[in-house]
């Protein structure tokens, strides 16, 4: 996936009629890994953008949760439509699909931020430059150009700014990746021995 030749197998249809008859297309179940870890990356963009009561496939929702809603509709409401769409999703335009989608990952870019109606992210090209930034420093520590104080007054500073988004994981992520470690020199021993 991360060099972009992943591509997905076939389908395996089969048909079920219980409650009435439907065609059934199933992924094979590399594909299946593959959506389950798209839809832990993914739920967290999309899932404020749902209408409140649609219950499939939701964390937090489900069967028992839409029955106790129209529990509650059925209180205050005297009748009831129920319908189904036939062949909803085979009849989505997968265009107009990608389009929605490519506008719901590019949010508003504003002061090095991208910001969406629920939350915000640090934009791309700001992460980049940190890492950059986080090698040079890393460098730099390593060859004695700068002294631990230094570089956490600036990765203080940095954290700073990028707090004011949902940046846990990044951080915490960048900072697993580079280590600011510096070569002790050798015991006085070894030094002697060398010189001897």
């Amino acid at each position: 996936m991360l060099a972009g030749t992943y591509a997905s197998g076939a389908y395996r249809t089969f048909e079920i009629f219980e409650p009435k008859r439907r065609l059934i297309s199933a992924a094979p179940i590399r594909d299946r890994v593959v959506h389950h870890a798209l839809c832990g990356v993914l739920e967290r963009v999309f899932e404020p953008t749902f209408v409140f009561d649609s219950y499939a496939c939701r964390r937090g929702k489900g069967t028992h949760a839409a029955l106790d809603r129209f529990r509650d509709f059925a209180r205050r409401h005297r009748y009831v439509l129920q319908c189904d769409v036939r062949k909803f999703f085979p009849s989505v335009d997968q265009e107009i699909l990608k389009q929605l989608i490519a506008r719901t990952q590019d949010g508003s870019r504003f002061l090095g931020f991208r910001q969406f109606p629920d939350y915000r992210l640090v934009a791309r090209e700001n992460i980049q430059r940190m890492r950059r930034r986080l090698r040079r420093m890393c460098d730099a520590f390593q060859a004695g150009e700068l002294s631990a104080a230094q570089v956490r007054e600036r990765i203080i500073s940095w954290i700073g700014h990028v707090r004011h988004a949902d940046s846990y994981r990044l951080r915490e992520r960048l900072f697993h990746e580079f280590a600011f470690v510096r070569e002790s020199p050798p015991p006085l021993s070894e030094v002697d021995t060398a010189r001897g």
